[in-house]
């Protein structure tokens, strides 16, 4: 079990679930083949709990696969880069809502936060990556990160 509150396997098919879900894609873990960063523009989504346990959940993928993503959600031709961030920010939060479950009745969950671009970098001051998954979509590799604010 990790500071999480959930094992890496419950962590796995929490996401796997998510994904299947709502946008009707296989995920795959990648366990011998960890993901690079994107080479290309990607796009993140954030969600943050705080409560008794404080941290959250980032989803990073390439800007390809979001607009791939958010073409099966929205049922688009051409997703405009809006779309695209909505659809983002609304994965990451159902994964942040489904950890939550997981979490202490008092814990609150944010409103999602998306960022796109080239090469950068999406924290939260002071936390810590709990734990970091690789997982591939037809091929196409993306990471969902866990993460704790250690609460003084």
């Amino acid at each position: 079990m990790s500071d999480l509150g959930i094992t890496t396997e419950e962590a796995i098919d929490l996401a796997i679930e998510v994904w299947r879900g709502f946008l009707g894609v296989e995920l795959v873990p990648r366990f011998d083949e960890p993901a690079h960063e994107p080479p290309e523009s990607s796009v993140s989504g954030c969600v943050t709990l705080k409560g008794a346990w404080y941290g959250g959940i980032i989803v990073t993928l390439p800007g390809s696969l979001g607009v791939m993503v958010t073409r099966s959600v929205l049922a688009l031709d051409d997703p405009q880069p809006e779309d695209v961030q909505d659809v983002v920010g609304e994965l990451a939060n159902m994964m942040a809502g489904r950890l939550k479950h997981q979490l202490p009745p008092d814990t609150q969950i944010s409103l999602p936060m998306v960022a796109t671009g080239d090469h950068f970098h999406l924290s939260i001051p002071g936390a810590r990556v709990a734990m970091e998954l690789d997982f591939a979509v037809e091929e196409t590799p993306l990471r969902i990160r866990f993460i704790k604010v250690e609460q003084s």
